[in-house]
């Protein structure tokens, strides 16, 4: 059709095409603290503002990217202070119940018990949540590949309309109605191609 293949090479769409990616970049943008145990070690604000504003001069999956070796890295450091936090923490308090009067044996004996065991289960925890916290946090920050993404949108007069500032209903249905099509055969047409390689390069896709 004449109509959507002249419009696939227009500026509107092009502008389309900003609006859905700055609304995928949106949604992927970190949000959550990162946490291991009971601790805070960076909070999501401040991962959020560097996906959205320090780290725009490059592509969303580079982004990600910088995201993931910047979560390593201070978990890396942050893990160690934990530790030696947590060891300074026990051993103070040991020190308070060995060496206090007001405790007879047997109690003095079972608080010793109970704060070896308590730091043991504490120092092993943050161990094991630590070998994880960075994968499980990426598990949020997933972006389809491109072609999917753009399918998405081509098929859905919905999302058509909603990042649309020009089109009415029906041409939005034509839209997609079209694109539908041929995504169904597995093709596109040679005027996908434009908007497809412009979504890679802010995407840069893997």
């Amino acid at each position: 059709m004449q109509w959507v293949s002249s419009y696939k090479g227009s500026l509107e769409f092009k502008s389309l095409i900003d609006h859905y990616v700055k609304e995928l970049e949106l949604n992927l943008a970190p949000k959550e603290d990162l946490r291991v145990e009971k601790s805070i070690l960076l909070k999501g604000q401040k991962l959020k503002k560097l996906f959205l504003k320090e780290y725009t001069y490059l592509p969303i999956y580079k982004r990600i990217g910088k995201i993931k070796s910047l979560l390593e890295n201070d978990l890396k450091k942050k893990k160690a202070i934990m530790l030696t936090n947590l060891n300074k923490k026990y051993d103070d308090a040991l020190d308070q119940v060995l060496y206090s009067r007001r405790l007879d044996p047997e109690r003095r004996k079972q608080k010793v018990v109970m704060l070896m065991d308590r730091k043991e289960e504490r120092l092993k925890q943050v161990e094991q949540e630590a070998k994880t916290a960075v994968q499980k946090y990426m598990q949020a920050l997933v972006m389809k590949d491109i072609f999917t993404l753009y399918n998405e949108l081509m098929s859905s007069p919905e999302l058509i309309k909603k990042h649309s500032t020009t089109l009415s209903d029906q041409q939005c249905t034509i839209l997609s109605t079209f694109c539908q099509k041929i995504f169904a055969k597995g093709a596109y047409e040679l005027e996908d191609l434009a908007p497809l390689f412009y979504m890679k390069a802010i995407g840069r896709d893997r």
